[in-house]
Parts: structure tokens; sequence; C-alpha cells
């Protein structure tokens, strides 16, 4: 992975979940979300459980009502992928994303 976020997206739809290969245009926003909050994802239980739960209030009210419980399910499914493969740059690589294009 890039240290992107460009870099992050495509690498969620290539090696990442089926859905989100099928799902392009959320899996990218859900990457995007998932960098502005890594902070709160590698912490404790109870605060990564809050931010997957800002993360999927946010994707939701993107969409339509109908896919909802999709979105939610796309959300888990990027947030597990992400955390079971992260290796020890990660962290670094999403602070420079954050710093250089989210913020």
């Amino acid at each position: 992975m890039e240290a992107t976020l460009a870099g992050l997206q495509n690498a969620i739809l290539r090696d990442g979940p089926l859905m989100a290969r099928l799902l392009p245009g959320p899996a990218r926003r859900i990457a995007r979300m998932v960098v502005s909050r890594w902070g709160s994802l590698t912490a404790g239980k109870r605060e990564r459980a809050w931010a997957k739960a800002r993360i999927k209030e946010d994707v939701v009210a993107l969409y339509p009502f109908w896919t909802s419980f999709v979105l939610k399910m796309l959300v888990t499914l990027i947030v597990n992928w992400i955390m079971s493969n992260r290796s020890p740059l990660i962290d670094a690589k999403m602070q420079h994303i954050r710093k250089k294009e989210i913020l």
C-alpha cells in the first residue's frame, strides 16, 4: 500500500473484500473515513466500537435508506480487513495520509 489515500483505496478495491470491489464508490468513502478515524480504531475496544458506529452512521447518511444494511456490512468488512492486514508501518502511513490529504 502506498502512503496516499488513493493507494489505500486501490488496495481495498484490489485486495480487499469482494463486496468492496462490487461497490467501489462507497468503499472509497469508507477508506477515507477509516483514515480520519484511525486513532479511534486502533485504541481500546469501546473506542473502536464507537469509531465503527460513527463510520456506519456517516456512510448510511450519504446513501438511500434501503442500502443501509449492505453498507453497514461493507464498513465492518473493510475495517476488519484493514485491521487483520496491519503491517508495522501502517500506523505511520495512516498518519501521513491524514496529515497530507484529509486534514
